[in-house]
């Protein structure tokens, strides 16, 4: 028998958003939403003063240091950020503990032989998907934890179903399986093997590599105007090339109908929303600080997520914190 997903989104019941809520104090944050249809000058949002110095650097103009995403330097990154929190420290030591896991995992897929078919591949990621759930049992929410208890006492049949059915319907509602299939679907992306048992997608706005949906967009290049918009996908991590005034989600073009708001304490983090379809992603702008990983700047910046909520919009993917 398949064991019992999470309920909610990303495996996060409402008790523990609400708890997320209150570690990184989000007073402040009633902005009223004004949307902008100039691309390049997002809206400034009134945070909480002082809550979110976690980011240091963030007002600071940085080189240009775009590199490709490793989880290594996922890691180092969020070790650097996080010894700077003010308000989220909890929140990003449980994302620090996610990341060394599937630092490990990919490191260990990367020594043996992989087909790219996830229903063939299944015994090479079963080590991996143990070691998330031990970390989600020391390290995660109380709810996590119950979670992560229940599956870590599954039989090893019924956690493969639990990735397969990930695999072939990515929702992040199960997050298990979307952390555990993030690091093998990014090494067969990087190998350039076709990944089996997706159906393909060729909308713009899904992977090229595994059809999946995008997680974030962030720029590229030395100035912002002259800057190269991209999606990193929420399945693989692989990357690819987007329009730059165009909604991620239902792909609206009408300048008035999308707004961009930052705030001055995360200048190189943005919320983009869209008017037609109420969906939002989060933007990271390595133009402004060329040090940042996106995948971990966005997860950094959950204050934004809170008061894109607040205001009554979708996030597109929810990341692995639940936010």
């Amino acid at each position: 028998m398949r064991p019992q997903q999470q309920e909610g989104r990303a495996g996060f019941d409402l008790e523990t958003r609400a708890h997320m809520r209150s570690i990184i104090h989000l007073e402040g944050l009633g902005t009223k939403l004004i949307p902008n249809p100039v691309d390049s000058e997002p809206v400034s949002l009134d945070l909480a003063q002082g809550t979110w110095s976690i980011l240091g650097l963030a007002n600071q103009i940085s080189e240009d240091v775009n590199m490709k995403f490793t989880l290594d330097r996922a890691v180092s990154r969020i070790e650097a950020l996080a010894s700077k929190a003010s308000g989220a420290r909890d929140l990003l030591d449980f994302y620090h503990h996610v990341l060394i896991a599937q630092r490990g995992i990919y490191g260990s897929l990367s020594r043996g032989a992989l087909i790219g078919d996830l229903e063939r591949d299944l015994r090479a990621l079963r080590p991996g998907l143990r070691t998330l759930l031990k970390v989600a049992r020391d390290q995660g929410t109380e709810f996590l934890a119950d979670g992560a208890r229940a599956l870590l006492e599954a039989s090893d049949t019924d956690l493969d179903e639990m990735l397969l059915d990930y695999w072939e319907n990515p929702s992040d509602v199960q997050f298990f399986a979307k952390a555990t299939v993030q690091p093998y679907a990014l090494l067969i992306a990087e190998r350039g093997t076709k990944h089996g048992g997706r159906v393909a997608d060729m909308r713009e706005n899904r992977c090229r590599s595994c059809s999946g949906k995008p997680q974030l967009t962030y720029l590229e290049g030395q100035e912002q105007e002259g800057s190269t918009r991209r999606m990193q996908c929420a399945t693989c991590l692989a990357s690819w090339v987007f329009r730059r005034v165009v909604c991620a989600n239902c792909l609206e073009e009408n300048p008035r109908k999308l707004g961009y708001f930052s705030s001055p304490d995360l200048a190189h983090v943005r919320v983009e929303t869209c008017e037609t379809c109420k969906y939002y992603i989060k933007g990271v702008d390595l133009s402004v600080l060329g040090l940042a990983v996106p995948l971990v700047d966005e997860v950094a910046a959950a204050p934004l997520d809170i008061w894109a909520r607040e205001q009554g919009y979708t996030k597109i993917e929810l990341n692995l914190v639940g936010l």
